[in-house]
């Protein structure tokens, strides 16, 4: 499966669904690999989770300030094109404030700790 396919897997799923093997490959892409997902054809709660997602990796440190800087603006894209769509959901209260802030109910707090090892700059990633 291309990274692509598991970006929109991991968009397209409900992420209580999703397991950390599954958030790794693209959890790697975005720390180590200067990954930038394609956003075009999401309806608006997989946009909703796209720029979740984004917004919740592209926070590590491990990320080139390049990097960073494309990411942010792609979040601010995905921001602006959903703030024609505005929905309401209603919130879980123990949901991660990024989840709120992208009118999510649901977010992946539940998978980073398995995943954080991955970030640090002592983890040497040989891109497969």
């Amino acid at each position: 499966m291309s990274l692509e396919q598991q970006f929109r897997k991991a968009v397209s799923s409900p992420f209580y669904s999703l397991s950390a093997e599954d958030l790794k490959p693209i959890a790697l892409a975005f720390w180590h690999e200067d990954y930038i997902p394609e956003l075009s054809d999401l309806d608006s709660e997989e946009l909703r989770k796209a720029g979740y997602l984004i917004d919740r990796f592209r926070g590590y440190n491990c990320i080139p300030k390049p990097q960073k800087r494309k990411l942010a603006s792609l979040v601010k894209e995905v921001e602006q094109s959903l703030s024609e769509a505005k929905e309401v959901v209603a919130h879980r209260d123990n949901l991660e404030p990024l989840a709120q802030k992208w009118n999510l109910n649901e977010d992946i707090s539940h998978l980073m700790s398995s995943l954080l090892e991955y970030q640090t700059r002592h983890y040497v990633h040989a891109h497969a």
